[in-house]
């Protein structure tokens, strides 16, 4: 089984509440699982949110459209992974955050291809990075999971899910994933309002329906419009101490 789990919650440092935000008609966490539904690889898709009273609502809007949910806990995002893992009986696991609205299907289609092929215990699309920072996706097998839930310590190995892994690679199998071309310097993540602002513009000057929408087409964007590289180029991403 092939899973891909989406950490969602309701609480950020620097833009509470973002995934629920609205994304044309429907919220960030609706139109992103759609994206990732599109994967022909994938057997399912999880949402994995926190079990306290503070993400009640998020867990009700996501039930609305998602029949495969877990909860679990909030800091400790590791022991949530490892119980939605268990609880669907994934044995390669795709690690995805909630707050990447133009995450490409299409790429992690062909990422899990290469792992299929590789046969990794871990790979990532961010050890050679080149993609806009947003469609982030890391792989990996069940066993690896396992394997940092019961050695992984650290705070930043619990909350982060994977630095255990790509952070001993004799422990694991490490592998990097990339496809041709360079974009590294685009931010199309959602942390800040700066970021939301970009988004927006961004959802509203495609060109196709935004669930048919890949990276060339987000990318077509920003030729058009080079000055909305100027929206959130001063935002820096969040360290893992962070």
């Amino acid at each position: 089984m092939k899973v891909a789990i989406i950490q969602a919650r309701t609480g950020s440092t620097r833009l509470p509440g973002k995934v629920l935000k609205t994304l044309g008609t429907e919220s960030i966490i609706s139109q992103l699982y759609q994206r990732i539904k599109q994967c022909r690889l994938l057997d399912d898709v999880v949402i994995a949110m926190p079990e306290g009273a503070e993400d009640d609502a998020l867990a009700q809007h996501v039930a609305n459209f998602c029949p495969s949910t877990a909860r679990g806990s909030e800091k400790d995002v590791l022991d949530r992974y490892m119980t939605a893992a268990d609880q669907f009986g994934a044995q390669t696991i795709v690690r995805i955050t909630s707050d990447c609205p133009f995450f490409d299907p299409d790429i992690l289609d062909q990422m899990l291809a290469a792992f299929d092929h590789d046969g990794p215990d871990y790979m990532s699309n961010t050890i050679d990075p080149h993609l806009p920072r947003g469609l982030d996706a890391e792989v990996f097998t069940i066993d690896a999971l396992r394997r940092a839930h019961n050695s992984a310590t650290a705070p930043h190995e619990r909350e982060h899910v994977t630095p255990y892994i790509y952070q001993h690679p004799e422990l694991f199998s490490v592998k990097g994933f990339r496809i041709d071309g360079n974009w590294a310097d685009l931010r199309w993540t959602l942390d800040t309002e700066k970021d939301w602002s970009l988004i927006q513009r961004m959802y509203d000057l495609l060109e196709v329906s935004y669930q048919e929408a890949r990276l060339p087409d987000f990318l077509a964007v920003i030729k058009a419009h080079p000055e909305l590289r100027e929206i959130n180029a001063s935002v820096k991403q969040k360290t893992l101490d962070e």
